[in-house]
């Protein structure tokens, strides 16, 4: 028989409690952890939510930094938990009750979180705790970081699963060109439209793509954008002063960026014109992290 895990909605005052003696002291109570309501919740049963998932992970003893309440599910599955292209059936619902969506909860003890999914039952919200997982590199906590521009029907969106990453591991994210139009049109450019540059705020290092110099045709509908996942191309000059870095940067097998802040920029540079000519599209998407060793 599965547990659920239920909050009370009412808080009543404490009785017998001593007042501490003169003199006597008490550790300070952790900071509050930051809360995200998203996914077009209303702020009163976030509230509510969040006592319920705070109170089911005070068993596991660690100190929560980050919850985030949001609508839809989760994988109902620990091995699966935080997986984007994980494909799941649906959640378990109590009886009598209704989804409501799901949490996400990050400490500061560990670099797994908690995950479960919420119901509404009644006039109370109900935790399903799924369990603890490390989240995969790809997987957006809340609301994915993006950063998008249009030009004319065209528009151009990057979007990374977070703004903070370790020096040693891989940076992931999507760059979209969509098309905004009655049907499906074609554009021309390089063998790909869209390509990515890197530059480090504050400092000196700097990664500008290489685009190939042939005129490609590329199909593109307003159903189906085109889409490429971050990745990298350059060049480095002779003596440099930079060009040790970025030559291993650049043949490094995945995108990881050394400690500092960046700024990530998608590129789409494309014409409206067969055979490459004419006037022509050039839209940048930038998205800024921090990375730390």
């Amino acid at each position: 028989m599965r547990r659920w895990i239920v909050a009370a909605l009412v808080v009543t005052g404490l009785a017998g409690c001593a007042t501490p003696a003169p003199g006597s002291s008490s550790s300070a109570p952790a900071a509050a952890p930051v809360i995200d309501c998203l996914g077009g919740l209303d702020q009163a049963t976030c509230d509510i939510a969040v006592k319920v998932v705070l109170d089911t992970v005070a068993h596991a003893g660690w100190t929560p930094t980050h919850v985030w309440i949001n609508s839809g599910s989760l994988v109902p599955s620990e091995e699966l938990l935080f997986d984007p292209k994980a494909n799941f059936p649906a959640p378990n619902v109590p009886d009598g009750g209704m989804r409501l969506g799901n949490a996400e909860v990050a400490f500061v003890e560990t670099d797994k979180h908690a995950g479960m999914n919420l119901s509404a039952v009644g006039q109370a919200i109900v935790a399903d705790l799924i369990g603890y997982a490390v989240p995969e590199p790809d997987w957006c906590s809340g609301a994915c970081p993006s950063a998008s521009s249009t030009d004319g029907s065209f528009r151009l969106e990057l979007v990374l699963p977070r703004t903070e990453w370790k020096a040693d591991e891989p940076l992931t994210g999507t760059a979209i060109l969509s098309f905004d139009g009655s049907g499906p049109t074609k554009v021309y450019g390089s063998g790909s439209v869209l390509n990515f540059a890197y530059a480090e705020v504050g400092g000196t290092r700097r990664v500008e793509p290489v685009w190939t110099a042939d005129c490609a045709t590329h199909d593109l509908d307003p159903a189906t954008p085109i889409t490429k996942p971050v990745d990298k191309s350059g060049a480095a000059s002779d003596g440099g002063p930079d060009t040790a870095w970025l030559h291993s940067f650049i043949v490094a097998r995945d995108v990881r960026l050394p400690a500092g802040t960046w700024d990530v920029t998608a590129l789409a540079i494309f014409t409206e014109c067969q055979g490459c000519a004419g006037a022509g599209h050039s839209i940048e998407a930038t998205v800024r992290v921090t990375v730390t060793d």
